[in-house]
């Protein structure tokens, strides 16, 4: 997703993900603001006076979801009705993996699951410093990827841990590495049906090609079963 000068962006949610975020389109020369719906906090107020963005905080207000070309979405954000409203009139409702193919040069790892993404992440990133490769560590953990999205991206491989909620606004996300370990019930208050959530998570392989790579669990009856269902290129 490419975001050019001038560009109406508004960023949803100012956690760790959101004020990167905010950063990253700032330097790329977009109009920016930002709706939260969280606690209006002094601090937040603070902050955002200091970026000189337009901001509403307590609540999402249809003016600003109408004004946006281009909505970033943070991950802790449910799918509301304004977000699918501008998605209809056509504006671009994405989540930070969106931005990786047309912003990101460094090939990525990606891992999810609903047990031991962390953990997984943490230990491949491991792997590949103690083979002497540089590393980047982010996505669901640490470091938003909008942050190294910023710099002078110097990594060999970005190790990153992704959740399904990051999964549902990827755009053309493509990991040369896909991994996912595991599908058991959760976020059902957020996904209609168990069956929904597994699709969100599989949907790490959607944009994968012949030459990427996929490592699965073979004993997760859920991922054998939508694995045959729908075969990846990887």
């Amino acid at each position: 997703m490419l975001i050019r000068p001038q560009t109406r962006v508004l960023i949803v949610g100012l956690g760790k993900s959101g004020r990167s975020a905010l950063r990253f389109c700032q330097g790329l020369g977009a109009v920016v603001s930002v709706s939260d719906a969280g606690a209006v906090e002094a601090e937040k107020a603070h902050w955002l006076a200091g970026q000189g963005v337009e901001y509403e905080l307590g609540g999402h207000s249809r003016e600003f979801f109408e004004a946006a070309e281009v909505i970033i979405v943070s991950p802790g954000v449910p799918d509301l009705p304004l977000l699918q409203a501008a998605g209809r009139r056509g504006a671009a409702v994405i989540g930070e993996l969106a931005l990786a193919p047309d912003y990101l040069r460094t090939p990525v790892m990606a891992v999810t699951g609903t047990n031991g993404k962390t953990t997984v992440t943490t230990l491949l990133a491991d792997l590949l410093r103690a083979a002497g490769r540089k590393v980047f560590v982010g996505g669901n953990i640490g470091t938003p990827l909008t942050d190294y999205l910023s710099g002078p991206q110097e990594a060999d491989w970005a190790v990153l841990e992704v959740s399904s909620f990051q999964l549902d606004m990827a755009g053309g996300f493509r990991p040369r590495l896909g991994v996912i370990l595991n599908i058991s019930p959760d976020h059902l208050d957020r996904y209609k049906t168990m069956e929904d959530y597994a699709l969100s998570k599989m949907s790490l392989l959607r944009n994968q090609l012949a030459d990427d790579s996929a490592v699965l669990n073979a004993d997760d009856p859920m991922i054998c079963r939508l694995l045959g269902e729908n075969p990846p290129l990887a």
